[in-house]
């Protein structure tokens, strides 16, 4: 977190393209290739316009009616304020167990290796370069046609060239998605994230803590099949026993949506 930026406001655009390719599907098995690009342009703090590249590969197999096997491997790589950033390659293996009607579970693993580079805005970057290693459950629940709910539980390792970079994570979530408004979609999403590092911080004479509260709401409009729009309130709260990694964020956000 770059000094002199703190109490800062500012309004961006941004624009993210999506494409997949199915290169095979059928009944029993699928593979699929796809890229995301990420841009945005702020106003006034320049400095971190940010441009991430994302190429994914994945693979799906049923091994029966309530077992579906999928894997994904992907590579991204991301610049602010047109300089490198970092690049990550990660391998995703999932199992998703269905209970039918709708109600699944969703099994995951997964493996990310990362590179930081330094820059003038992240001198000692390159200190965060390491690997991570998170496992998850994910429980969908159907209440109704109207209305789906989502919850579950992440627990993520850090491994980094700096013990002070090394942290345990672990996060609870909720999402709630309904569509009681004709072509219209209300979701709600919330979760609490812990991380406790390793080692002594440099900016402090303790271990670093976080506690980080996230809420959202999005609401999107079906204008059409293809077009749509989306209104979104975002808020976190990050609260450390550090300083400069106490802070609070809000963004609200209006998105045009096309698919083709």
């Amino acid at each position: 977190m770059p000094q002199g930026i703190s109490r800062k406001s500012d309004w961006k655009a941004v624009f993210q393209l999506n494409g997949k390719y199915n290169i095979l599907k059928d009944e029993k098995e699928e593979v699929s290739i796809g890229y995301s690009l990420y841009q945005n342009l702020n106003s006034k703090l320049s400095d971190f316009n940010i441009t991430q590249h994302l190429l994914e590969l994945s693979g799906g197999y049923n091994l029966s009616q309530s077992l579906n096997l999928r894997g994904t491997y992907s590579f991204e790589y991301t610049f602010v304020g047109g300089n490198g950033y970092d690049y990550t390659h990660s391998i995703t293996p999932s199992l998703i167990i269905s209970e039918g009607n709708d109600l699944f579970t969703i099994l995951e693993y997964r493996y990310r290796k990362a590179h930081f580079m330094d820059s003038d805005l992240f001198m000692d970057n390159s200190d965060r370069t390491g690997s991570n290693n998170l496992v998850g459950i994910t429980q969908y629940i159907p209440l109704s046609s109207s209305v789906k709910i989502k919850a579950g539980y992440y627990h993520d390792e850090d491994s980094t060239r700096k013990d002070f970079w090394d942290y345990k994570g672990d996060k609870g979530f909720a999402g709630l998605r309904f569509n009681f408004i004709e072509n219209a979609l209300i979701y709600l999403y919330g979760e609490y994230y812990t991380k406790d590092y390793a080692g002594i911080n440099p900016l402090s004479t303790d271990k670093r803590k976080d506690r980080a509260y996230t809420a959202t709401i999005t609401v999107t409009k079906l204008l059409s099949d293809r077009y749509s729009i989306s209104i979104g309130q975002f808020y976190t709260r990050n609260k450390s026993n550090i300083e400069s990694y106490n802070y609070s964020r809000a963004i609200t956000s209006i998105f045009l949506g096309a698919r083709f």
